[in-house]
This record gives C-alpha cells, sequence and structure tokens, in this order.
C-alpha cells in the first residue's frame, strides 16, 4: 500500500565508527633478545587487552569491528549453517 516500504529498499544500517587506542612497546628479555608488546584499548567498551602476537591483534580488531556490524544489522534472520532450513 501507499506509504509502505519493503525492508528490502531500506538502506543498510552502517554501523558506528570504532575508536581503539593502540600502544606498543619492546620488551627487553633475556640475553639482549626482545619481542613487541601492546596493548590495544576499545573505546567505546574501555576493554584492554594485551598482545605479544600481532596475528591476534588483528583478531581482536577484526571481531570488535564484525560485532559492531552484527549490532548494527539489528536483530534479523538467522545467519549461518541451516539458516532458512527448518529443524528437523
Amino acid at each position: 500500500g501507499k506509504g509502505v516500504v519493503a525492508l528490502a529498499d531500506s538502506p543498510p544500517t552502517v554501523p558506528r565508527p570504532q575508536v581503539f587506542i593502540v600502544r606498543c612497546w619492546y620488551e627487553v628479555l633475556d640475553h639482549g633478545r626482545g619481542e613487541w608488546r601492546c596493548e590495544v584499548r576499545h573505546v567505546a567498551s574501555e576493554r584492554h587487552v594485551y598482545f605479544r602476537e600481532w596475528d591476534k591483534l588483528v583478531a581482536f580488531l577484526q571481531q570488535v569491528l564484525a560485532d559492531s556490524e552484527r549490532e548494527a544489522a539489528g536483530p534479523g534472520p538467522r545467519r549461518g549453517p541451516g539458516a532458512g532450513h527448518p529443524q528437523r
């Protein structure tokens, strides 16, 4: 009817910007060896996480951003394996 907009015609909801503070320092270990260590603070949640491995730091950032996308999308159809198929 008039004035009714289908969901498919609605613009997608854009996730809010996410702000992180990343602090990295070089930690000297025994025998002159060392490694980089990092602290990441997610400003919105005030969550602090420490990392010694770059891939885990990147995975954390990706997870927070993915959660932000899901939050922006709001409740909707279930996604993933079996989505849209009746349970047996």
